[in-house]
């Protein structure tokens, strides 16, 4: 039986890719760069318990551990025993629980905007305030600019050519259910991760940028201290969604490592 919360490019002669959406966002983010590697690679997305489609399966805060489990459940009815993991935001923190607890199944690692890091307690009473606000009256416009804020860099913002990105994210974001708060708050009270990066013996990718705030440089750098065999790309004048506001470049430094790990 297909799962319909799995969107899958079906080749099963070639590598699979598994791609792990940012909070807020859904599968469909990652459709470009599905195009770009068609043929490449199997492209399999899932949609996190509490989020896109599924915003109405949950009825309580999704933690992390949570996400991760459902996740490896949905690739195990799927069939899927070996495959790369790319994680954006929220995907990555995820990515890294699955790669910690498979690690005969995951081939490679590819975090995205993201860290393992937990919230600290300043941003988490206020990202608290804003998951309050989500549950209350869902995304008004004050808050589609907060979202939008945190999701797209300001050089971003300010780039008239990057103005119908932009525009798609306001969208994205002004379509969010009010069910999105229980996924939101999973992400805000998310615990530390960043011991379960010691112990990761899989080649990661890592790739960042300088105006994330959300998950700044600073996170970035911690994360490839700690994994024993990185890459790392930090791109200038980009935020916290790399893969939307640099496709290009990303989409060539993402299929350039998986190539080389993959295909050894």
């Amino acid at each position: 039986m297909v799962d319909e919360n799995l969107r899958d490019t079906g080749e099963t002669d070639l590598p699979v890719v598994v791609c792990l959406h940012s909070l807020f966002l859904d599968a469909s983010s990652f459709d470009d760069l599905v195009e770009a590697g068609r043929g490449r690679f199997r492209f399999v997305r899932p949609t996190f318990l509490g989020q896109g489609e599924r915003t109405d399966e949950a009825t309580a805060t999704v933690t992390m551990d949570e996400a991760a489990k459902d996740v490896v459940a949905t690739l195990e009815a799927a069939g899927l025993s070996r495959y790369a993991l790319l994680g954006q935001s929220m995907g990555g923190d995820v990515a890294v629980r699955i790669a910690a607890a498979q690690p005969d199944a995951v081939q490679a690692l590819v975090l995205v905007g993201s860290s393992a890091r937990h919230e600290p307690d300043d941003q988490r009473a206020a990202f608290g305030g804003v998951c309050d606000q989500i549950e209350a009256s869902g995304f008004d416009e004050g808050l589609q600019q907060v979202v939008l804020e945190i999701m797209l860099g300001a050089t971003t913002r300010a780039d008239a050519a990057k103005a119908d990105l932009v525009d798609a994210f306001r969208r994205q974001i002004a379509s969010l259910s009010p069910g999105l708060c229980h996924a939101a708050r999973g992400v805000v009270e998310r615990e530390d991760a960043s011991d379960l990066l010691d112990g990761l013996q899989v080649p990661a990718l890592v790739i960042n940028g300088t105006d994330d705030v959300a998950r700044p440089p600073a996170w970035t750098a911690d994360v490839v201290r700690r994994l024993p065999d990185v890459r790392h790309h930090q791109l200038d004048g980009v935020g916290h969604s790399p893969t939307q506001e640099a496709p290009e470049v990303v989409q060539s430094l993402l299929f350039d490592f998986l190539d080389g790990v993959l295909r050894s």
